[in-house]
């Protein structure tokens, strides 16, 4: 796993020139991402039990970022330690929907190292698993992929279920490391741009959507 934001930097950089990442509509494959080692459990209880001293350190937690970030890390790794998390809570043609695609998320969840749980609830929130979504903006398919996200993670086919997922699973993995595994700020910056929480100094952007969009999606994970 990169620890700094520095190497991630210098590894996109390098990543961009050597496969085309940015400009070459060719599929890069898995490993070129350094992404093909799931992350383990130590790993991500690591990140919390830093965060915990930071916060014991003040007496408060982090403004914005609050005690949330545990939940994306306790679910992976009690997945490593118990077997997979429970399914999401659903019905009718939305459980349906979801199945369909399940097995196919779990192998691309399993191979960036992301929790399944938190793609499906990406997915629930985005697109509640039509693969023909399109949004206003021009947001396509199950992870409302950007045209210029698609492009940069590889997606020639922004249309194709298998590269959607594979382009946002990614995408969250990139984000993941970027802002040190905080499950709130990953998830604002999918919704609103990793330059929108930047500018606000790493906290959650005061954009009505994307505070609605953070709640939801960690609603749904407070179901499993």
């Amino acid at each position: 796993m990169l620890r700094s934001s520095g190497a991630l930097v210098m590894a996109l950089a390098m990543l961009s020139s050597s496969t085309g990442w940015a400009g070459d509509r060719r599929e890069a494959p898995l490993s070129s991402f350094g992404f093909e080692r799931p992350l383990r459990a130590h790993e991500l209880l690591g990140a919390w039990h830093r965060q915990a001293r930071r916060q014991n350190a003040t007496g408060n937690p982090v403004a914005e970022r609050g005690s949330t970030p545990t939940l994306a890390i306790l679910t992976v790794s009690s997945q490593a330690q118990h077997g997979r998390a429970r399914p999401q809570a659903q019905s009718g043609r939305l459980a349906e929907r979801r199945a369909r695609f399940t097995a196919l998320i779990d192998a691309t969840a399993e191979r960036y190292g992301i929790d399944p749980e938190l793609v499906h609830a990406v997915i629930r929130a985005e697109s509640s698993y039509n693969p023909r979504a399109k949004s206003p903006a021009g947001a396509c398919g199950l992870m409302q992929l950007m045209p210029a996200t698609a492009e940069r993670f590889g997606v020639h086919d922004i249309w194709d279920p298998a590269q959607n997922i594979r382009g946002g699973v990614a995408y969250l993995r990139v984000l993941f490391e970027r802002f040190d595994g905080d499950l709130r700020l990953v998830l604002a910056a999918y919704n609103a741009g990793e330059g929108a929480v930047e500018k606000y100094g790493n906290r959650v952007p005061p954009y009505r959507e994307t505070r609605a969009y953070v709640q939801k999606v960690m609603g749904y994970l407070r179901a499993v």
